[in-house]
């Protein structure tokens, strides 16, 4: 089951991502080392308001963008939302192994 700290992680690194950003751009724009920004978007290290903040910030996103997961208060995280926030932090060649594996999961009976 995805947290919201995995959530916000994964979403900080899409949008570092789409914004064109190298960890150590971002990490240098934010203050930090690269290895720390890395900790906080592999989820080893949750962001405090303040970092949020400073990561919004140099990437010109808003905040409730990286923590809204769309639901209703108290609603929990399902599988598939765990899996699609881990399918979001794969590399492009992960990705499309993940894609090939499904595609043959669905022949396994």
């Amino acid at each position: 089951m995805a947290s919201l700290e995995q959530l916000v992680a994964a979403r900080v690194r899409q949008a570092r991502k789409r914004a064109d950003f190298t960890l150590e751009q971002l990490a240098q724009k934010i203050g930090v080392e690269t290895t720390t920004l890395s900790r906080y978007e592999r989820g080893l290290r949750g962001f405090s308001l303040e970092m949020l903040e400073r990561v919004t910030k140099a990437l010109g996103v808003s905040i409730g963008s990286l923590v809204d997961d769309g639901k209703a208060a108290g609603a929990t995280v399902t599988d598939e939302d765990a899996l699609l926030t881990t399918y979001r932090t794969l590399s492009p060649r992960q990705r499309r192994t993940a894609r090939w594996l499904i595609r043959h999961l669905r022949e396994v009976k």
